[in-house]
């Protein structure tokens, strides 16, 4: 399918100045090879999950954004041109991010076959549509309308349904991009795999989906709990590298060199690095003055880890059961 029969399939819900057409822009090359990678994606997902028909487009707000939605009986995402010139801008195309990162990392960077700056704009615009992608997987038991917008909403009050919605979506996310990095290690580093290489890969990986979550959120607050639509970037970050150890952990390949990932020492050497890429002005977020009083809390962080991973609403279907009986 081409995105301009996306557009014509688009029109019967939403508004034609609404829809982004991106013949023509600037990074035209660009939207279109990820509208290609979400829709072919999206079209093998579909044949093995019940989500059909499906449409997915871009919008034409500016904001960072994205929305799942069921309308009648359609499956949509819809991703803000805000979003992903977001990524373009702050990933792809920052140079002082790229050649601190190169720096810090020099020995792992090395071995990697794309520019740094490359993978975090892969990586965080993948996670998007895979986190997109499970709202929908969700909604399959849903019979009326419903949206999911990943953007906080401050002033809303504390939903643990929604919780559980986004913090399932996340692990989903977060277990099919740990299949591509797992793969990428694999054929990257080859005979020079090591324990620090695959550690690097994740502390720069999820310090790029760190500072990605923290942009849905209009402040950089302290860490809450039983508030707001969404949970804390922190939790969801601490699910990323939690998932990520866990199915690189069960990786053959790795077993069989000796390496073995603790997830919280590597959680906190993402913290330190993010502290060190706020201090450099290379994020301009200022989260880490509100970490180290949070690590007392260790103990409430866990239980409530372990509220939110264990998935129980009635009215939605879990996206990891829908991995797991289709597509692992």
């Amino acid at each position: 399918m081409t995105y301009n029969q996306e557009i014509q399939n688009t029109l019967k819900y939403f508004s034609k100045d609404f829809i982004l057409d991106y013949s023509g822009t600037l990074n035209e090359n660009l939207f279109e090879k990820y509208y290609q990678f979400c829709r072919g994606c999206l079209n093998n997902f579909s044949e093995r999950i019940n989500i059909t028909p499906n449409i997915i487009f871009f919008n034409n707000l500016l904001s960072i954004n994205a929305k799942a939605g069921k309308y009648d009986g359609t499956y949509i995402i819809t991703i803000n041109q805000g979003l992903f010139s977001n990524c373009i801008t702050n990933y792809l195309q920052n140079e002082n991010l790229k050649n601190f990162i190169n720096q810090k990392f020099r020995n792992t960077i090395s071995d990697l076959d794309i520019e740094v700056n490359l993978l975090g704009y892969q990586v965080t615009t993948q996670f998007t549509f895979y986190h997109e992608l499970a709202h929908l997987i969700q909604f399959t038991n849903f019979n009326n309308e419903i949206e999911l917008q990943e953007r906080l909403r401050e002033t809303e009050e504390y939903c643990p349904v929604r919780h559980k919605l986004e913090i399932n979506a996340d692990t989903f996310a977060s277990i099919t991009i740990s299949t591509h990095i797992t793969q990428y290690c694999e054929r990257i580093f080859q005979e020079n795999l090591s324990q620090i290489k695959v550690e690097e890969t994740i502390i720069i990986t999820c310090s790029y989906l760190f500072n990605y979550l923290n942009s849905f959120s209009s402040s950089n607050e302290q860490i809450y709990f039983e508030e707001k639509t969404h949970p804390h970037p922190f939790f969801r970050t601490l699910l990323l590298t939690m998932n990520l150890s866990y199915h690189l952990n069960s990786n053959k390949f790795l077993n069989e060199r000796g390496i073995r990932l603790d997830y919280l020492k590597i959680f906190k050497k993402i913290i330190d690095f993010n502290e060190k890429l706020e201090k450099n002005k290379l994020f301009d977020t200022n989260f880490y003055s509100n970490i180290d009083n949070n690590f007392e809390k260790k103990e409430r962080i866990i239980n409530f880890m372990s509220e939110l991973i264990n998935f129980n609403c009635d009215d939605y279907y879990d996206a990891m059961e829908g991995w797991n009986k289709n597509i692992t």
